[in-house]
């Protein structure tokens, strides 16, 4: 029979391991423009430049790494303040013309600043253009002879990859490149420009597209 006491300790540290991450949250202190955090996917030190409520992001700019660099951010990304989650979007917020890139798109920039390199995603890395429409439909050009026109709703469970319960509100677009279906969710970051972005991916495929809103407009640009 295992010792009760040294299995109430193990639940115990096991609680804790639960309860750290919550502690340490609040500790760290509210996100507020001006403030010095460390940010984004390699921890360099950034100062907040602008809070855009209406979509819940940090504008950044970094003073260690890729000095000068700017780039929006999720709160998640900012690791020594405290900023609350982004809520789940509606479902009108895909409405409008996307412009999609490839993941494996991107090209060497210097920066102009400290003269160094790094690595940039291309926006015209040769995915098509989509356009989802208020009406439940949708519009993707595959290529210049070929234009999907379909329809999209609300994904469900069953439709949903595993970790998608996590990335908020999720729409499917119905028979769409190569017959299949493809889920679009919101991608929890933005453009220098502060575009809105999507992340797309075939349902039984392993291919993905990023994407950033180029229009709101109805009808597709030409």
């Amino acid at each position: 029979m295992r010792n009760p006491l040294l299995l109430a300790g193990g639940m115990g540290f096991r609680f804790l391991l639960f309860l750290l991450p919550l502690m340490l949250c609040a500790q760290n202190p509210p996100c507020q423009i001006g403030m010095v955090v460390r940010a984004g996917a390699l921890n360099y030190d950034a100062k907040i430049l602008e809070f855009d409520a209406a979509k819940g992001l940090y504008k950044v700019q970094y003073v260690t790494g890729y000095k000068g660099e700017i780039e929006w951010l999720a709160p998640k990304s900012l690791k020594t303040c405290h900023a609350p989650a982004i809520a789940p979007v509606a479902r009108g917020w895909f409405v409008g013309v996307w412009q999609l890139f490839s993941g494996g798109g991107g090209a060497y920039a210097k920066n102009a600043i400290t003269g160094s390199w790094k690595v940039i995603g291309l926006d015209v890395a040769g995915a098509p253009p989509i356009a989802i429409q208020a009406d439940g439909t949708y519009e993707w050009i595959i290529d210049s002879k070929k234009t999907i026109h379909g329809r999209w709703r609300d994904a469900m469970s069953a439709d949903l990859k595993y970790g998608y319960d996590k990335l908020g509100t999720t729409i499917l677009l119905e028979a769409g490149a190569d017959g299949k279906n493809w889920l679009v969710t919101r991608e929890l970051t933005g453009t220098a420009d502060g575009r809105d972005r999507i992340l797309i991916e075939g349902t039984d495929l392993g291919i993905t597209y990023g994407g950033s809103r180029v229009a709101t407009t109805k009808a597709m640009k030409r």
